[in-house]
């Protein structure tokens, strides 16, 4: 990507893992770390086999607070993360970091900037390509020829690519990119997200050309239900 970084000081949300966050829920991001490290070993070599998309079968399962904290936990660990906003009808990577979403992603694929857009994040290792302007074609922008070109030059010069994306079950625009990438990592919200709603994901993913390559079990309350204190060790992402 072309030098332009921009450098700041990150004002993240109360979601997002710090100096802070219970001992339990961070050990749950390491845990998740060292098995998505695990999974995509095999598969780095390849073209795009350190980018990964993360999606949700339905709107407000977490799935951008995890894609955030999985790269913030990465870069803890000295890998150079970049997280691309690629939802680009409802983004927040923005808003967590309190940078400006435009120019972006969007301006990018539309041939509106030459800049790389790319911002990287005070705590060190870490990188954040905003969204961009709200387009009116956001997955004909991500089935275009300037996207492969942008995750081949992303994929070259960070150690992993987190790509957020809209969830698969509402809109295309997740399907549209998981062929391109090593997988996806499905969120799932507990007692909500629904069996059915998870498989018909995870199937217009596989239509798509792309493999599901995990899924993270989110929201569980396991003050209310002791039964689930295993999940919590590895699924508690809140």
């Amino acid at each position: 990507m072309k030098r332009s970084e921009k450098k700041l000081a990150a004002q993240v949300e109360n979601a997002i893992i710090d100096d802070n966050t219970p001992f339990n829920i961070t050990e749950a991001y390491k845990a998740a770390r060292t098995n998505l490290m695990f999974i995509m070993g095999g598969n780095r070599k390849e073209r795009n086999g350190n980018i990964v998309v993360f999606t949700g079968a339905n709107p407000s399962e977490g799935k951008t607070t995890v894609c955030v904290n999985m790269a913030l936990t990465f870069a803890q660990a000295g890998m150079k993360v970049l997280v691309i906003d690629a939802d680009m009808r409802k983004p927040r990577l923005h808003r967590i970091f309190g940078i400006a979403p435009v120019p972006g992603l969007s301006d990018r694929l539309s041939g509106m900037c030459d800049e790389s857009c790319v911002y990287e994040i005070s705590c060190g290792n870490m990188f954040i390509l905003p969204s961009g302007t709200i387009p009116p074609n956001p997955a004909e922008l991500l089935a275009s020829k300037c996207m492969e070109e942008i995750l081949a030059e992303a994929g070259r010069e960070f150690d992993y690519v987190f790509v957020d994306m809209p969830p698969v079950g509402v809109v295309t625009d997740a399907a549209v990119l998981c062929g391109k990438v090593a997988g996806a990592v499905m969120v799932v919200s507990y007692n909500r997200t629904t069996t059915d709603e998870i498989n018909a994901a995870k199937a217009a993913i596989t239509a798509a050309g792309g493999k599901v390559i995990g899924a993270v079990l989110n929201s569980v309350d396991t003050d209310r239900d002791r039964r689930y204190g295993r999940y919590h060790e590895y699924g508690d992402y809140r």
